[in-house]
């Protein structure tokens, strides 16, 4: 099978970023994410971040939502490129590596403490924060696309971060799409 382009999803700290950057220096394809093109937007409505982040993506509409999406896909169209976002299954293809990360939720919160955006927030804080932020997220996918963006059966590859390095998920992928098989 050759591969054009990969998507990578996962619940928010489950190490989709990680990959996503180191895959992209292998395959020197570029990285899109929509969670930046969601920060970016926040940043131009809040510049003095009077509401936090987590906020500002409850308050997002579905109509809202299809359109950063629409958006998405218009980027990424083209091929070549590593994708970071929840509902990739929308862009199912053959063409397209779908991985799913996965981490346990402790994990996941002892990482958010280096993460810019909790800062200065507890390890509870940020669990608390994390599965508030999975819960909504999967809850705007199914009413948006009608599936559970973590369900392992929509995807190509399931890897758990918290069981293996990010060397090991590397080799994972680069087996399933050589760095030689670059367009």
């Amino acid at each position: 099978m050759k591969y054009k382009s990969i998507i990578i999803s996962g619940p928010p700290v489950s190490g989709k970023s990680t990959l996503a950057e180191k895959l992209a220096k292998i395959y020197n394809w570029p990285v899109y994410s929509i969670g930046q093109l969601w920060r970016d937007e926040w940043t131009k409505l809040y510049p003095n971040k009077e509401i936090s982040f987590e906020d500002y993506w409850k308050k997002i509409t579905l109509k809202n939502n299809l359109s950063m999406d629409k958006r998405f896909k218009n980027i990424i169209e083209k091929g070549e490129f590593i994708g970071n976002m929840r509902y990739g299954v929308q862009y199912k293809d053959p063409s397209v590596l779908l991985v799913l990360v996965t981490a346990n939720i402790d994990l996941r919160a002892k990482r958010g403490l280096d993460v810019d955006v909790y800062k200065g927030k507890s390890f509870e804080e940020i669990k608390k924060i994390l599965i508030g932020r999975e819960n909504n997220e999967a809850k705007v996918g199914k009413d948006m696309y009608k599936y559970d963006y973590r369900d392992p059966k929509h995807y190509n590859l399931i890897l758990d971060s918290s069981k293996l390095t990010i060397e090991e998920e590397i080799s994972i992928i680069t087996n399933l799409l050589p760095p030689s098989q670059k367009h």
